[in-house]
């Protein structure tokens, strides 16, 4: 009777403990993930259900911490112990950059685009920012208010500017921008440098606004707009030609967001808009609009288009880090992505929600390694960038 007992009670004892054991090994775990840099509330909260959906299929609860641009990223980082960073390119994914300590499997790049694959940041000759999505720069047409508008070519600023005005005799001021946001005006001015002047200008740029960061922002927009060798000259030039023969509706240099550009949209008074991909995604009136790349006398080859690119950062040795990093860059994913933030797929053979994020797919992939927009590359802080947009326009206006 006692060895039967003891039997019983040692299979039970043996029984729990695989029961438990099953349990233990089912047991959801947490997935940290940081959001650096990313300011478009859309874009967030699409990355955030892209990542989730991804951690339920690891068995893996994703967690989010949101870091603020404005302050030191590795402090930051140093108070939460995350395993993945979502970073936007420029001066965010440069911070993200020194941060991290681990480097990502170079081959998860080999299904990209070429310019994307230029755009891939890494330190050591090894991969550690994994590029994920691309938010292209680009102008919005009303085609609906041209009475010829089937075929309708941009190649040139001529073009552009016929264009601009044939929408003028339908509506006042027909061009538009959301210049309230002041980072994102920068990066119309420099994606317009790009496009006028080139690559080396628009680097110019970017040096003098990080070496030039302490000065006042008086002395820093004088460097960038004044000389005739000023890297953002001939884009101020161009605007005030435009401003002067009342083509642009000055409220877009510091009043407009992107929810009045939506409201203009919806009255049918905007004929032309400059705004990246991920603003469009906020307007929901512009079914009219045709986009279109900033055209150029340069080769489609030796252009820059302004594209900022959503990166992955690896930040711990969790094994299931490389495994959610494979299946960003897997075709499934990517479409998830694109569909979830509104933003373009790096693969070539990711499948688009829209032709708008095809679109801008082709633009990049036709081209040299996108720019990460001049707002973006700026150190400078959220008040320097508003003073600097201001004094612009001021040169610019008046």
């Amino acid at each position: 009777m006692k060895t039967k007992i003891t039997k019983s009670f040692l299979l039970s004892i043996l029984l729990l403990s695989l029961i438990f054991s099953g349990c233990s090994k089912n047991k959801t775990k947490n997935l940290n993930i940081g959001i650096y840099g990313v300011e478009n509330s859309f874009v967030c909260e699409g990355l955030k259900k892209s990542l989730e959906e991804l951690c339920i299929q690891e068995n893996l609860k994703a967690t989010f911490f949101e870091y603020d641009i404005e302050s030191p990223l590795k402090e930051q980082i140093g108070k939460t112990k995350i395993d993945l960073l979502l970073s936007s390119a420029g001066y965010a994914a440069s911070e993200a950059l020194k941060a991290s300590e681990y480097d990502i499997p170079a081959e998860l790049t080999s299904n990209m685009t070429t310019s994307i694959r230029q755009s891939a940041l890494g330190k050591d000759n090894k991969l550690y920012a994994l590029p994920l999505l691309n938010d292209f720069f680009k102008m919005e047409i009303n085609t609906g208010l041209l009475k010829k508008s089937d075929d309708l070519q941009i190649n040139d600023w001529d073009a552009f500017l016929a264009v601009s005005k044939n929408l003028a005799k339908e509506k006042n001021n027909p061009i538009t921008f959301a210049g309230k946001n002041s980072r994102e005006v920068l990066d119309f001015y420099g994606a317009l440098c790009e496009a006028l002047n080139g690559i080396d200008s628009y680097n110019e740029a970017v040096m003098l606004m990080n070496e030039n960061a302490t000065l006042p922002m008086e002395g820093l927009a004088s460097l960038l707009c004044d000389s005739s060798n000023s890297p953002l000259a001939t884009a101020v030039a161009y605007l005030k030609n435009w401003n002067k023969h009342n083509l642009i509706n000055k409220n877009s240099f510091s009043e407009f967001t992107t929810n009045d550009i939506n409201t203009l949209a919806e009255r049918n008074l905007n004929g032309l808009v400059f705004q990246n991909l991920s603003s469009f995604r906020q307007c929901n009136q512009m079914k009219s609009f045709d986009q279109f790349f900033l055209p150029s006398r340069s080769k489609r080859a030796e252009r820059h288009f302004t594209a900022n690119i959503i990166y992955a950062l690896k930040f711990s040795k969790n094994s299931k880090v490389n495994t959610i990093l494979e299946n960003l860059v897997s075709g499934g994913s990517q479409s998830n992505l694109s569909r979830n933030t509104g933003l373009a797929p790096v693969l070539a053979n990711a499948k688009t929600p829209d032709i708008q994020a095809s679109d801008a797919r082709f633009y990049v992939a036709a081209t040299s390694y996108p720019l990460a927009g001049l707002g973006h590359e700026s150190a400078l802080n959220a008040a320097q960038l508003k003073e600097l947009a201001d004094i612009i326009k001021g040169k610019i206006i008046y």
